[in-house]
């Protein structure tokens, strides 16, 4: 398809560039607040892109697993109404680094990598990738919470996420909110309330930091950081693009068999990841 050839053309033009890594002074900032925000990591071109192919994915204009798209759970109950063009409802797409060429080759981009392996090493696999959508006006919060207290599969849960947004993240289209220095704390009791979260009594919101990013910018949190995102108030939709890296030499820990993880970096272990 030449649409699909011109957006991998248009990334794979970043992996000629040179690979950035962080100084120890933003080191030692992740390592005492457990995030990272990071600027201007891609183009205007670039995000124009990967918007455009996640529109595609959402409309249905390019071959995606279905199973891999989460309709915002409000639009889908019938208590809102569903806008027209089917992308505006869409809440999660996940999965995109297994079955879209393109998004693979974003998790491969060395400003990415860079950073990652100044924090964690130079042998990485991708856990896990999510895009998070908040649909304007509809989109939900979501409440604080550890990723790895969901990820319980992987030992030791010291993962690395990259956001990224593909437009202006605010304050009032939900940005990330982090707890400074909780993943500290390792894993905090989550339960079943209205999501898998941390009780209010836990979370340290006065800790609280507030995360904007303009389209292009990107942030990195640790797995045990503790975070959160309010509902999308405005008229505006929020985009974040996700990719979780851990340590090739991570142990797999969960029931029945491990999963087939993709190296991005370095080398495999054996016994491992």
């Amino acid at each position: 398809m030449v649409v699909q050839c011109n957006f991998q053309c248009t990334l794979k033009c970043i992996l000629r560039r040179q690979v950035v890594s962080l100084t120890q002074a933003q080191i030692d900032q992740f390592n005492e607040q457990g995030f990272l925000p990071y600027e201007d990591l891609l183009t205007p071109l670039e995000v124009k892109a990967l918007h455009q192919r996640l529109e595609d994915i959402g409309n249905e204009r390019v071959d995606f697993p279905e199973e891999y798209v989460q309709i915002e759970p409000r639009v889908e109950r019938g208590d809102m109404q569903a806008d027209p063009i089917r992308f505006n409802n869409v809440r999660k797409i996940w999965n995109l680094t297994k079955h879209d060429p393109v998004f693979m080759e974003l998790a491969r981009h060395p400003k990415i990598l860079g950073v990652v392996q100044s924090l964690i090493g130079p042998d990485l696999k991708i856990y896990v990738d999510q895009t998070l959508c908040k649909p304007p006006r509809v989109g939900s919060a979501k409440p604080p919470h550890q990723d790895s207290a969901y990820w319980t599969s992987i030992d030791p849960p010291n993962l690395v996420i990259c956001w990224i947004a593909l437009n202006d993240a605010t304050e009032n289209n939900g940005c990330m909110r982090f707890i400074s220095g909780s993943h500290k704390a390792g894993v905090i009791e989550h339960k079943h309330l209205e999501d898998f979260r941390v009780e209010d009594a836990r979370v340290g919101y006065e800790r609280e930091v507030a995360v904007p990013l303009k389209a292009g910018s990107c942030s990195f949190h640790h797995s045990l950081a503790l975070h959160r995102t309010d509902a999308n108030t405005s008229d505006d939709r929020r985009i974040g693009l996700t990719v979780a890296y851990m340590d090739a030499r991570s142990k797999y820990i969960g029931n029945g068999d491990m999963p087939e993880y993709d190296l991005v970096s370095g080398r495999a272990y054996e016994g491992c990841v």
